[in-house]
């Protein structure tokens, strides 16, 4: 064999590193789109003006948002699982985990309110809304979720609730007022 000669070992090689090398770059592509979406994501969740957690196939949370982590005071860490639980107070934890686990076993979107402790140790009523996610194939990923702070709404709803039966209890003793001066 001469020194130019290339052999077809040589060639099949040389091919197979090519190809390589091709699929190489694809899933560097394809990794840098997907960090670039992530990252778009991020952001969104990030500046949102609610508070957003995901869960993941086995109903423990992997993810929460700047503004629940600021709502909390705490670390992602700290929330991680079930750690979030730690800020519901304990007589409604198991009816919000109960509600949680039965709409998640069934796939259903939810929502429910419960109070959950802010950063400054204050317990504010909020209102979740969570819903299965899903690939574009169908499989199901977990659920997404996002809370409001809802304490300022309940409280007015309250005190426009205690008026009305103060209203309708002054409105009972002018009619028997009324009454007793006819």
């Amino acid at each position: 064999m001469k020194k130019n000669e290339v052999t077809d070992t040589q060639v099949n090689n040389d091919l197979k590193i090519l190809e390589l090398q091709s699929e190489i770059a694809e899933l560097k592509r394809q990794n840098s789109q997907l960090q670039d979406i992530e990252n778009r994501f991020k952001a969104i969740a990030d500046t949102a003006p609610v508070l957003v957690w995901m869960s993941d196939t086995d109903k423990l949370c992997t993810y929460f948002n700047k503004g629940w982590l600021n709502f909390t005071g705490r670390t992602m860490e700290q929330e991680y699982g079930n750690g979030w639980a730690e800020g519901v107070p304990q007589a409604a934890f198991a009816r919000c985990l109960h509600f949680y686990i039965s709409s998640f076993d069934k796939r259903e979107s939810f929502s429910m309110e419960y109070r959950l402790k802010r950063n400054d140790g204050q317990y504010r009523w909020i209102l979740d809304n969570g819903v299965p996610r899903y690939t574009l194939e169908g499989e199901f990923l977990g659920y997404i979720g996002s809370c409001i702070d809802i304490n300022d709404q309940k409280t007015l709803n309250q005190e426009l609730e205690d008026r009305n039966i103060m209203l309708a209890r002054k409105n009972k003793e002018l009619k028997a007022f009324n009454y007793i001066a006819t």
